[in-house]
């Protein structure tokens, strides 16, 4: 729920900024992710509030794999607001990951729970197209344990991938 995210200054005790629980690479020089507004990503807001599926606001998510190994953020689950550990309850095996692009971005998405990754090999999710686009997970096939999920991380790969997409509405569900 990307909702719970507010601008307060870090030293308020109610500030809940995104990276604050989103780990980007802004200082990983391993990592070319950075969470902010393309127009300044290191002025607030830090997140979208005109491009999103649902709700007030949407991640903002600037990658470039030209200056680093690699794009990605993760997110502890015990950070995050009202998720809970076991991604079985409720019969749910379907993650899914809604994703919007932009005109000249490259690379592919990839998803990774407990640090195993989920490549979209089959291209469902079109990093160039201005869209929202679902990007869906049957978490049952991951390989990892999905009774106790203490990660989840969204990245890019390609060797020269460079862009920034929007991520809103992350939710688990049934098939």
């Amino acid at each position: 729920d990307i909702e719970s995210y507010n601008e307060l200054e870090e030293d308020d005790p109610d500030s809940h900024r995104i990276y604050m629980v989103w780990a980007d690479g802004y200082e990983d020089d391993n990592n070319g992710s950075q969470l902010g507004r393309v127009e300044d990503p290191l002025a607030s807001p830090f997140t979208s509030h005109s491009l999103r599926r649902n709700g007030g606001q949407a991640m903002s998510l600037l990658y470039d794999n030209t200056v680093a190994e690699k794009s990605e953020v993760k997110a502890q689950i015990a950070d995050l607001d009202n998720v809970n550990p076991d991604w079985t309850q409720n019969d749910a095996t379907i993650l899914t990951v809604w994703v919007y692009g932009a005109v000249g971005n490259t690379g592919s998405l990839y998803v990774t729970i407990n640090g195993v990754k989920v490549a979209d090999s089959a291209g469902t999710v079109d990093l160039a197209q201005p869209q929202w686009q679902p990007f869906i997970i049957d978490t049952a096939a991951v390989g990892t344990d999905t009774t106790v999920v203490m990660e989840i991380g969204i990245g890019i790969e390609g060797a020269a991938a460079k862009g920034n997409i929007y991520v809103d509405d992350i939710a688990l569900g049934l098939p």
